[in-house]
């Protein structure tokens, strides 16, 4: 299985700049996206359903912000959140399950100025951490 990872800062920007072709010819079975900056009702169809491959998404409540992607030619078994609000309500992860393969797309935190967000970033941590521990109790491997 061929993964690509890519903060596109921007998911409608790097569409003007021919990401949809990028994607066809990137000869990637599945290609995690952070950083969208959108919600799927704001997208193109293309980005929607750029064939063969099936689109996952999870925004930010923020318009504008955050956010995460994940474009698969494989259907996934299932597709899942972090399973925290302080984190899904900013589209921070999104996870595709493969039979005992788990591929997440992560949007990390930014301290910011100051460490203004810190403490945040370091709870998003902490519980990707424990995130990826459950996965691997459950029997799965992890790209992350």
């Amino acid at each position: 299985m061929n993964i690509i990872s890519w903060n596109v800062n921007g998911i409608r920007a790097v569409e003007k700049k021919g990401f949809i072709e990028w994607l066809k010819n990137s000869n990637a079975d599945v290609v995690c996206i952070q950083e969208t900056k959108a919600s799927p009702a704001q997208l193109s169809e293309e980005l929607l359903a750029p064939s063969p491959y099936k689109s996952f998404f999870s925004s930010a409540k923020k318009a504008g912000y955050s956010g995460t992607a994940i474009y698969s030619k494989i259907e996934p078994d299932s597709i899942e959140l972090m399973g925290d609000e302080r984190f899904d309500d900013e589209g921070r992860v999104l996870i595709a399950k493969y039979s005992k393969l788990a591929v997440i797309s992560a949007y990390f935190p930014n301290s910011q100025d100051a460490g203004a967000r810190l403490e945040y970033k370091l709870a998003f941590c902490d519980a990707m951490l424990k995130k990826c521990d459950q996965l691997v109790k459950d029997g799965f491997n992890i790209v992350l």
